[in-house]
């Protein structure tokens, strides 16, 4: 209002007096009648206004604040959340993306305003684009109902887990023959080795008794040799000790050796074992997080369906992703608001569906809902009215706007109409 005095005053006095110079007394007349029902408005103080205080989670106003009715602490999900907003949703009062932020933890619904968006400047969400494991919500021709791929890769995973078992079964198995062989062949070496321990222990004692009995035979016979070589034979006799003290102490090397062989062997196959036992862990361990649920990426664009519609179009990184949409037959909870037909949603909506099926948890769209509802039923008690979808008016007859002149629109408010599923494209 500052402005538009000014601007008068300016033009009629300074500028058209001077230039023209043959303005007409009920011009000039006229001028001055402005300028005196305008010109004290200058002189009115401005009032400033104080914005309300703020609640800083779920970004409503104190007074009117919806932290109640969110979650204590933030739900934990593994799936990451993209909103791409339009820069028009931004100065809507009413808006669910704040609710939806504070309903999940940090990091896991992330935001991006824009109508354009470039692998240059968006760099992050370029590189999302590009993961494998990201899924875009919009709905048309070329999108997979959400609840059948997840199912699809629940059975994968299940064939996945079944092959796992067969396999660890199977290692078992040959793990298990491996070490009875092991064993078998162990026990045929100690059975071996202790019959050569007695074979040779045999042949000892034999040669000490042939030995023992030809010396008494010499002694007998030769009784007086024996006398006079008494000396000789005390000598030969303790030679023959000395041998023996020393055929029985490498015996025992022997045996101590063939122990050590053994005690080796057998460390070793344990180690082996334990080794072979480590690495089937660490594969049944790397099977596992394999087998684990993916972790999905989710872009979901923010605006009207004209708004989705343009940017979803014209940008290309929006096409690199697996498109997905909802067939639940789900009505929208958020009446506050016109939706083009009963079966859009809003971007909350639409997350808390997606989620509660990503995350097989139906829980979870109960508690992503609950903010809305308190959200609607406050603004329905303070005079708000309840805003039925385009759809609903046009089939009875309660749609009071004038009717577009364009044939596509024309042919769009038909569809709405005649077709009980379709979706705005």
């Amino acid at each position: 209002m500052e402005d538009v005095p000014g601007s008068c005053s300016s033009v009629s006095s300074e500028e058209t007096g001077p230039e023209t110079g043959d303005s007409s007394p009920a011009e000039d007349g006229l001028v001055d009648g402005l300028v005196d029902a305008f010109g004290g408005l200058a002189a009115l103080p401005v009032e400033v206004v104080e914005r309300r205080p703020t609640c800083l989670r779920c970004r409503r106003p104190q007074k009117v604040c919806l932290c109640p009715f969110l979650p204590p602490r933030p739900l934990e999900v593994s799936t990451c959340l993209y909103v791409v907003q339009h820069p028009a949703e931004e100065s809507r009062v009413l808006r669910t993306v704040p609710l939806l932020a504070a309903c999940l933890p940090p990091g896991k619904c992330t935001v991006i305003v824009g109508r354009r968006f470039s692998e240059e400047k968006y760099p992050e969400l370029a590189a999302v684009c590009r993961d494998s494991r990201t899924l875009i919500l919009y709905p048309g021709p070329k999108s997979q109902n959400l609840e059948e791929l997840v199912q699809n890769q629940n059975l994968e995973e299940r064939v996945q887990q079944q092959d796992l078992e067969e396999l660890v079964q199977h290692q078992n198995q040959d793990l298990e023959e491996l070490v009875q062989h092991q064993n078998q062949n162990l026990e045929e070496r100690v059975q071996h080795q202790d019959l050569e321990e007695l074979v040779q222990h045999q042949n000892q004692n034999l040669e000490e008794r042939v030995q023992h009995q030809d010396l008494e035979e010499l002694v007998q016979h030769q009784n007086l040799e024996e006398r006079v070589q008494h000396q000789d034979l005390e000598e030969r006799v303790q030679h023959q000790n000395l041998e023996e003290l020393v055929q029985h102490q490498d015996l025992e090397e022997l045996v101590q050796h063939q122990d050590l062989e053994e005690r080796v062997q057998h460390q070793n196959q344990n180690l082996e074992e334990l080794v072979q036992q480590q690495d089937l862990e660490e594969l049944v361990q790397h099977q596992n997080q394999d087998v684990r649920p993916a972790k999905h990426n989710v872009i979901i664009i923010d605006g009207t369906w004209s708004q989705a519609k343009n940017m979803f179009l014209k940008n290309s990184l929006f096409h690199l992703p697996k498109q997905v949409q909802l067939n639940r037959s789900l009505s929208s909870q958020y009446v506050i608001r016109t939706q083009p037909s009963n079966i859009c949603l809003s971007t909350l909506e639409c997350a808390a569906v997606a989620l509660s099926i990503l995350e097989r948890n139906d829980h979870i769209q109960e508690v992503l809902l609950r903010p809305l509802k308190a959200l609607c039923s406050f603004q329905l008690q303070h005079g708000a009215q309840i805003h039925h979808s385009k759809e609903h008016l046009l089939k009875n007859g309660m749609y009071d706007k004038p009717m577009p002149k364009n044939k596509r629109k024309i042919k769009r408010m038909e569809k709405l109409v005649t077709d009980h599923s379709v979706c705005p494209r």
